[in-house]
């Protein structure tokens, strides 16, 4: 499913184009995607592989992000809820565009560590929720399924 989350609107000013003068309008980055896998992920390559369940003996769980049009550098956090609604696991504050600017596309991933790790003792229903500069941006959730 395809996210179409907008963010704050920035305010920026535009070329100007044929001597017509230069227009303000808003720039707004926008949450584009939203993925888990099993895989290795990198910040700016979608997923091969798009998973919702996932077996305590995976290596990890990997969050992909994907952003449009962000404008200065920004903060993102992912808080992992487990079955009980407990937050067990906090990324802290991820730097997005660190080099300022505009950027017409960025990526970030998190991970929640599974096999042998706290959360492959808690299977049930985990929610990944996202904060963009520490408001709540997009939450999602996913299986960590007992073993056999």
């Amino acid at each position: 499913m395809l996210i179409s989350r907008h963010l704050p609107a920035l305010l920026v000013m535009s070329a100007c184009a044929a001597g017509l003068g230069c227009a303000a309008h808003h720039l707004e980055p926008r949450l584009t995607d939203v993925a888990f896998s099993a895989q290795p992920v990198r910040p700016l390559e979608a997923p091969q592989v798009r998973a919702t369940r996932f077996a305590v003996g995976d290596d990890a769980v990997s969050l992909w992000l994907e952003f449009a049009d962000v404008l200065d550098t920004h903060t993102l956090r992912v808080r992992w809820h487990d079955p009980l609604g407990r937050v067990s696991g906090d990324t802290g504050p991820i730097a997005l565009n660190t080099e300022g600017g505009y950027r017409p596309r960025a990526g970030v991933v998190a991970r929640l560590p599974l096999s042998g790790a706290p959360a492959s003792l808690l299977p049930g229903t985990w929610t990944a929720e996202v904060l963009w500069d520490d408001r709540p941006l997009v939450g999602r959730s996913f299986e960590i399924e007992a073993a056999p």
